[in-house]
């Protein structure tokens, strides 16, 4: 039974991320400009209808990444939202790119109600994959969360492993 329930969260997390591919491939709106744009235009979608406040900010001068990290940034901010949205119950969610000299950080922080990430059940897997994109730059992801006051999800990238 329990195997049962792993492969059936396992369905219906890929069914929402290949959901987010063909939206992606079918949007008919002009790519955004950067990356900021990108994610307040996915929040935004994310979060219109259910009355949740969401905020998007940058900080430090803003330097061009690659198309492929951008799209895995956007990808690790949309997971982030949807595990506030979903688990969490948050009313609000913020993100922060910070530009520094050689590196990118992007944190999602929501005031949903928060978890301990070293009980996530098995079959869920969001964390995990939020971490192996970032890997896949030679970054890193920390999540901080206490119940009941929110989680904050923050993937720290060195800007040379994705420049142009």
């Amino acid at each position: 039974a329990e195997t049962v329930d792993v492969a059936q969260t396992m369905v219906q997390h890929y069914r929402a991320e290949a959901r987010r591919v063909i939206w992606d491939l079918r949007h008919d709106a002009p790519e955004p400009q950067s990356l900021a744009a990108a994610i307040t235009s996915a929040l935004q979608e994310m979060t219109r209808e259910r009355g949740i406040l969401s905020q998007v900010s940058v900080e430090g001068p803003m330097q061009p990444v690659s198309g492929e990290l951008a799209q895995n940034l956007l990808r690790i901010c949309q997971e982030a939202a949807a595990n506030a949205i979903h688990h969490g119950a948050a009313r609000r969610i913020d993100v922060r790119l910070k530009y520094n000299g050689n590196g990118l950080a992007v944190t999602v922080r929501d005031d949903g109600s928060g978890f301990d990430p070293k009980t996530v059940p098995p079959g869920h897997f969001g964390l995990q994959i939020m971490r192996e994109r970032a890997r896949r730059f030679g970054g890193d992801l920390e999540v901080t969360s206490n119940e009941p006051t929110g989680t904050t999800v923050t993937a720290a990238i060195p800007l040379e492993a994705g420049s142009q």
